[in-house]
């Protein structure tokens, strides 16, 4: 614990339980300074008697998952000292709420199913920040149920493990559905029976005690930021999304107070692969040893070039990875049912040429056959991707055991989030899997799932892309694209994903 801990102020609203690591210091002021805002996963249930989800029903199943998820009960609080020298430095703690009033945090609107407009709207929604509220919400539009939270708090998986216990919680109650029994909609923190998830430094050096050889290596950790940094000082115009809009960096501080205006537009664009799709779609990634998500990467990267980019020579992305299952045997368990920020990023580094000529460009007609697409070279292209990225997932985790001994100094870090530049043109894809919802013939489950992050923009000027994926197993899924307005044009976005999911079709019936 640092010493910022001796100088955090305790306030009725909550208690300071540990020190922030630099990921959280960076999302809590990405979304401060309007760059960065909610992550979202959605959920429809479904009860076999028809039943509809009830306000009785949410509230007492919301107070169950946060009292059995107390990451959920996490802010982060600035705290100021004075070093040796009498220089003012500002930090930032983690504390947990000592009272949430749960009916405070659900909102109930009109409509049905997953929505592209509800996804745009609650990505600019910016309601959370002060240490004196939750930084999670539930809006609950029919029997779809939004798990809305800033990143500081939680990660994408972690809304899978929501709507996992939320439904065990729906479930335990029965067809109780009144408010019997409930004296008052307020979780308390306890201390004693509430332990708050440790962070991910924590983790991943318990799992390097354990014996994962997680040594830094310094190289790998600068390596690709290197590279682009390079590139992108010299020869921008090489590379992929070059041609987004620039923007000056502007000098920035912890206490810097951002208008409303400021803060970054997200724009999404949402579309479902059907289930019978995504059967075979897995069947063919089976037999030929790759991944879906190697294989996604794969033919958008080869959209994206051969549509829009093939005078390009170099690509930039980042593969969001779930470092849960690069843990321990014996702490993977526990983590997988843990909601807490677990995600690291594989970079990757690419010559574009090996992705020219997969297939046609996208003046490509709707009807063509699959003969048009050279299926042997994707499934290679498939099969690389598989690799690099698995053979980067031990590096994402040496990068967050490296960036521990970062000082708690969020100026420091306000600093540092316009020289990021170099990264801008890389785009980034997160895909949590299937969704594995429990069968009952009684009981509630999830019919339907999406998961859609944050896009970076702002005054840190507009970035690529990010495609998010999710879906329930064997049912469909969901890719939600989101970016910034002011960058890509939404028909050039629909363009990259329709383009994509039109080929993953030829493909599945080559």
């Amino acid at each position: 614990m640092s010493d910022l801990k001796k100088s955090a102020p305790e306030a009725p609203k909550y208690t300071i339980v540990r020190d922030s690591i630099i990921y959280e210091r960076i999302w809590y002021l990405e979304y401060r300074l309007g760059i960065r805002s909610n992550v979202v996963v959605a959920a429809t249930y479904n009860h076999p008697s028809g039943q509809a989800l009830t306000k009785p029903m949410v509230l007492r199943a919301l107070k169950t998952v946060i009292e059995q998820q107390p990451s959920m009960r996490l802010v982060g609080v600035p705290v100021t000292k004075q070093d040796k020298q009498g220089k003012e430095t500002t930090g930032l703690m983690m504390a947990a709420l000592n009272e949430i009033n749960v009916e405070e945090s659900v909102q109930f609107k009109e409509g049905q199913g997953i929505t592209e407009e509800m996804i745009e709207k609650l990505h600019n929604q910016w309601d959370f920040g002060e240490p004196d509220k939750p930084w999670f919400k539930l809006v609950v539009s029919g029997s779809t149920v939004y798990y809305v939270n800033h990143h500081a708090i939680n990660d994408g998986m972690s809304g899978y493990i929501f709507h996992r216990t939320f439904t065990a919680a729906l479930n335990a109650a029965g067809a109780n559905s009144s408010t019997d029994g409930v004296t008052t909609w307020s979780s308390t923190y306890d201390p004693s029976t509430m332990a708050i998830t440790p962070s991910l430094h924590s983790v991943v050096q318990q799992g390097e005690a354990k014996g994962k050889p997680w040594q830094v290596n310094v190289w790998e950790v600068i390596k690709p930021v290197l590279t682009a940094w390079l590139l992108y000082m010299f020869v921008p115009s090489w590379l992929v999304f070059s041609d987004l809009p620039s923007v000056k960096p502007k000098p920035h501080t912890a206490s810097t107070v951002i208008e409303a205006s400021d803060r970054g537009v997200t724009r999404t664009v949402l579309r479902r692969i059907p289930a019978e799709t995504m059967d075979k779609l897995v069947a063919k990634c089976r037999e030929n040893g790759t991944s879906v998500t190697a294989l996604l990467m794969t033919m958008l990267t080869a959209s994206i070039i051969n549509d829009y980019y093939s005078d390009k020579t170099f690509l930039l992305s980042v593969i969001s990875v779930d470092i849960r299952n690069r843990l321990p045997d014996d702490m993977i368990a526990l983590e997988n049912k843990t909601m807490g920020n677990r995600a690291g990023g594989v970079y990757s580094f690419q010559k574009t040429g090996k992705y020219k000529g997969l297939f046609p460009s996208g003046q490509d007609k709707l009807g063509e056959q699959s003969s048009t697409l050279k299926t042997d070279e994707i499934w290679a292209r498939a099969r690389d991707a598989k690799q690099w990225m698995h053979a980067g997932l031990d590096p994402a985790a040496r990068t967050i055991r490296a960036s521990a001994e970062q000082p708690n100094d969020l100026d420091a870090v306000a600093k540092t989030l316009t020289a990021g530049e170099a990264m801008k043109p890389a785009y980034n894809l997160g895909n949590l899997g299937p969704y594995v919802s429990e069968k009952s013939q009684d009981g509630w489950t999830v019919e339907d799932v999406a998961f859609s992050g944050p896009p970076q923009g702002g005054i840190g000027g507009p970035r690529p892309p990010l495609f998010q994926v999710g879906g329930v197993k064997g049912g469909n899924t969901h890719i939600a694209t989101n970016w910034q307005d002011g960058g890509m044009p939404r028909e050039k976005i629909e363009g990259i994903v329709d383009g994509t999911l039109r080929r993953i079709e030829q493909l599945v019936i080559s």
